[in-house]
């Protein structure tokens, strides 16, 4: 967020921090100290917090040194994920499926549809107007959301139990516990089709692209660099 970054602490609840020095970052505020924390997305001047059982937060960042509690907002289910575009935003809410808020009135959101998904939602990626779901033992199933409502285009399952990924409208990157990082082909998003997968990479628990390079948080195996120019053939080439 500019010269701050906006991080979702855990325990810690919201930490703002200012990277304005990369080499020196300083902790400058705090927000919902007392809420545990999982991950944060920002429209404009407002961080929206999946939290948990606390549901979501909404934090007024207009004043990074005095970030503004907005409010917050009880969901179905666990907030482990969250991600915004535009008026709408997609919460990954474990047991309780997929919520899909609107952001009409930013400070205020309110929930517009909740989808029941088979497994637990873990994660989601959304792309233009399609969000993929990471949904734990039932694999990614990928929803269009251009109408509003939420409309299933296909399903991916997998052994194995799905916790994160990325997505970006042709390909997705996802993380699996128990088959490590697979790369799925969405050109035809009615029948995804899965290029391959990564075996040595066994707790990946989030991942993020920069063009064909993927960087995967990988828990106590650190961070992995993974080179996916050839979709077929992923080759580590840094940790």
């Amino acid at each position: 967020y500019g010269q701050y970054i906006v991080l979702a602490d855990g325990p810690q609840g919201v930490q703002i921090v200012d990277i304005s020095d990369v080499s020196n970052p300083v902790i400058i505020s705090e927000a919902y100290s007392l809420a545990y924390a999982y991950d944060v997305s920002i429209v404009n001047d407002i961080a929206y917090i999946a939290a948990g059982g606390s549901g979501l937060l909404t934090v007024d960042l207009s004043d990074p040194n005095a970030p503004s509690e907005a409010g917050i907002l009880s969901l179905d289910g666990f907030q482990y994920d969250v991600e915004a575009r535009g008026d709408q935003l997609c919460a990954a809410s474990a047991w309780g499926g997929m919520s899909v808020l609107n952001l009409t009135s930013p400070l205020t959101p309110t929930v517009a549809y909740t989808v029941a998904t088979k497994g637990w939602a873990m994660a989601l990626a959304m792309q233009d107007s399609s969000v993929l779901v990471m949904d734990g033992e039932d694999g990614a199933v990928l929803y269009d959301l251009s109408k509003g409502e939420p409309i299933l285009i296909s399903g991916l399952t997998t052994d194995g139990f799905m916790v994160a990924g990325t997505f970006d409208g042709s390909t997705a990157i996802l993380l699996n516990k128990e088959k490590g990082l697979m790369i799925v082909d969405y050109s035809n998003p009615e029948e995804p089709k899965l290029s391959s997968s990564w075996l040595p990479l066994m707790e990946g628990r989030r991942v993020t692209m920069s063009g064909t390079t993927a960087y995967v948080a990988g828990g106590f195996n650190g961070v992995r660099v993974i080179d996916l120019s050839n979709a077929n053939n992923p080759v580590e080439t840094d940790w």
